[in-house]
C-alpha cells in the first residue's frame, strides 16, 4: 500500500510538468552524465531527480523547472555537436576535391618510340596537349599542396577545438560535481546540526528536571530538620552544653537549606512552563520554595545580599505562576498549598496590594468551607504565621 501511495504521489508530481516520461528519462540520463547524481532512470520526477534539477539550475543560473533544465542541456549539446558536424562537412568537401585532382593527375598519354611521318601532325598536336597536361599537373600539384596544407591546418584546428571542447566539458563537469558535493555536504551538516541541537536541548531539559526534583526534595527535607532542631532546642535548658552544638548544626543546616532551595527554584524556572505544569513534584518544589524564602526573610535568617537575591526570585516566581495557580489549577489540596505559599511570600515582600491579597485569601476561605476533607477549619489557622498587617486586613 505504501509503495502504491509513493508511486501515485510521484506520478502526480510528474504530471504537473509538460515533459513526457521519455523526456524525463532523457533528463535523468543527461543530469547523471553531467555529474548530478540520479540513481534510477525511471522517467519519474522523484526526490533525487528534483535535487539534481535544483543543483543544475543553481549552477547555470536558470529557473528551477524540469522543462527549462532539459532545454538548457539540449541547447548546449546542439552547440557542441553543430561545431563538430560543420568541421566534418568541410573535411568531406576537401577530400572530394583531392580525389578529383588526383584523377586528372593519374591520366597519362602514351607515346610510341618511332613515330611515322603521317603521325607527325598528330604528334605535334599531341605534344601540345601533353604540354597542357604538364601545366595542368603543375597547377594540380600546387593546388594539391595548398589543399594538403589547408587540410593539415584544418586537422590541427579541429584537434584544438576538440581539446578545448573536452577541457570545457571536463571543467563544467568538475564544477557541477563540486557544486553538487558542496550542496550535499551543506545539507548533511545542517541536518546534523539540527538533530544535535534538538537532542542537546532535550538532554539539558531532562537534566534540569532531574536536578530540580532532587534539590527540591533536599530543600523540603532540610526545612523539616531545621524545624525539628528548633523545637528540640526549646525543650533543653539554656545552660545545657548541647545548646551550642545545636546552634552550630542549625547554622549549617540553615545555609545548606538556602543553597538547595535557591538551586531547586532557579533550575526549575529554566524549564518550559508546560513541563513544570505537568510535573506535580516540580510545581510543589517551586511553590514551597516561595514559602521557604519568605520565611527566612521574615525571621531575619539571611544576610542582606542573600535577602535581596531572595526577594528578586520571589517576585520572578510570582509573576510566572500567579495566573496559573489562581485561574487554571484544579481546586484541591495541592492548589490550597500553592495559594498559601503564593500569598505568604507576597505578603512578606509586599508584592500584592491589600485588595488582591484579601481576594485571594477569601478564595482560600471559600475552598476550606466547601471541602469537607480540608485540614483547616478556616483561613485564620493559616494566617497565624502571616505578618500582623495581613491579620488585621482579614479581621476587618
Amino acid at each position: 500500500m505504501m509503495l502504491l501511495l509513493l508511486t501515485s504521489i510521484t506520478t502526480q508530481a510528474s504530471e504537473e510538468h509538460s515533459l513526457t516520461k521519455k523526456d524525463v528519462f532523457e533528463l535523468q540520463e543527461q543530469l547523471s552524465h553531467a555529474g548530478y547524481a540520479v540513481k534510477y532512470f525511471d522517467g519519474l520526477l522523484g526526490r533525487e531527480t528534483q535535487i539534481a534539477i535544483k543543483s543544475y539550475a543553481k549552477h547555470h543560473d536558470i529557473e528551477n523547472e524540469p522543462e527549462v533544465v532539459l532545454g538548457h542541456i539540449r541547447r548546449n549539446q546542439t552547440s557542441y555537436i553543430g561545431k563538430i558536424e560543420s568541421l566534418k562537412d568541410e573535411i568531406k568537401t576537401l577530400q572530394s576535391d583531392i580525389k578529383a585532382v588526383q584523377k586528372k593527375i593519374d591520366t597519362d598519354v602514351e607515346k610510341p618510340f618511332f613515330t611515322p611521318s603521317r603521325d607527325i601532325p598528330s604528334l605535334i598536336k599531341s605534344e601540345s596537349k601533353q604540354s597542357d597536361v604538364e601545366i595542368y599537373k603543375n597547377i594540380a600539384f600546387g593546388l594539391l599542396l595548398s589543399i594538403l596544407a589547408g587540410v593539415v591546418g584544418i586537422y590541427f584546428m579541429f584537434e584544438k577545438i576538440k581539446k578545448e571542447l573536452k577541457e570545457q566539458i571536463e571543467k563544467d563537469l568538475n564544477n557541477s560535481l563540486s557544486d553538487s558535493m558542496t550542496d550535499k555536504i551543506t545539507e548533511a551538516k545542517t541536518e546534523v546540526d539540527r538533530h544535535v541541537k534538538k537532542l542537546s536541548k532535550k538532554a539539558l531539559r531532562e537534566h534540569h528536571e532531574d536536578y530540580g526534583e532532587l534539590t527540591g526534595r533536599i530543600s523540603f527535607f532540610l526545612y523539616g530538620v531545621k524545624n525539628t532542631l528548633a523545637t528540640f532546642k526549646e525543650t533543653i535548658p539554656a545552660e545545657d552544653p548541647i545548646v551550642d552544638s545545636l546552634d552550630n548544626i542549625s547554622g549549617t543546616i540553615q545555609k545548606t537549606h538556602e543553597v538547595s532551595n535557591f538551586a531547586a527554584m532557579q533550575t526549575i524556572l529554566k524549564l518550559p512552563m508546560s513541563q513544570i505544569k505537568s510535573n506535580d513534584e516540580l510545581l510543589t518544589s517551586v511553590t514551597n520554595g516561595l514559602y521557604y524564602l519568605a520565611d527566612d526573610i521574615a525571621n531575619d535568617s539571611m544576610v542582606l545580599r542573600t535577602e535581596t537575591k531572595a526577594k528578586k526570585l520571589i517576585k520572578r516566581t510570582i509573576n510566572l505562576f500567579e495566573k496559573y495557580v489562581v485561574e487554571e489549577m484544579p481546586k484541591d489540596e495541592m492548589w490550597m498549598d500553592a495559594m498559601d505559599n503564593l500569598c505568604y511570600s507576597a505578603s512578606v515582600t509586599c508584592e500584592f496590594n491589600d485588595e488582591k491579597l484579601k481576594a485571594y485569601l477569601t478564595m482560600m476561605e471559600n475552598y476550606i468551607q466547601s471541602d469537607n476533607k480540608s485540614n483547616f477549619e478556616s483561613v485564620e489557622e493559616l494566617l497565624s504565621v502571616y505578618p500582623e498587617r495581613v491579620k488585621q486586613l482579614m479581621a476587618n
